[in-house]
């Protein structure tokens, strides 16, 4: 489970569209893929709307992977919810 090197081409381009960048990442924020996102689209000048998804850097709670996931926002009515707040 790796994405570095990921695509910064692909981002540049993706970004250049009006649409919200969000990144979703089922591991910590802090260090993720996500805040490396974020930091190249602030040097690169990009101000669109960007929300990233990812685990707090603390103890998740008790549970199933699926209730965890709820938790934490990471499951599909929580992107979902993420998604039609930036519209």
């Amino acid at each position: 489970r790796f994405i570095k090197p990921w695509d910064r081409v692909l981002v540049r381009e993706l970004a250049g569209s009006d649409r919200p960048v969000v990144v979703v990442e089922e591991g910590v924020a802090a260090g993720g893929i996500g805040e490396a996102i974020a930091a190249f689209l602030h040097r690169e000048g990009w101000r669109g709307a960007f929300r990233h998804l990812a685990l707090d850097d603390a103890f998740p709670p008790q549970g199933t992977r699926a209730e965890i996931l709820a938790e934490m926002g990471l499951d599909s009515e929580g992107i979902a919810r993420t998604l039609s707040e930036i519209r």
